[in-house]
């Protein structure tokens, strides 16, 4: 007997635009934000994306991952 065992994953991480050219961004017309926060929650068996979160936010990761564990509840059980 086969049993396929779900196991969701959530992780984030924070990029900022130090290292954007400042020539890219003038020529693009695109402003450079000070920082960018991710947040992602997957199915490592489906390799799916369940659930997201971005902002620009400094947020800690606990408050952060609210919205993609709400997400993932929508499809499975989290």
């Amino acid at each position: 007997m086969e049993i396929n065992v779900s196991i969701t994953a959530i992780d984030a991480i924070g990029f900022t635009s130090l290292y954007a050219s400042y020539c890219y961004s003038r020529r693009t017309g695109k402003l450079r934000k000070s920082f960018l926060k991710t947040s992602i929650s997957s199915d490592t068996n489906k390799m799916v994306i369940l659930g997201w979160k971005i902002s620009q936010k400094t947020d800690h990761e606990i408050k952060h991952a609210n919205a993609p564990i709400r997400q993932s509840n929508r499809i499975k059980k989290v």
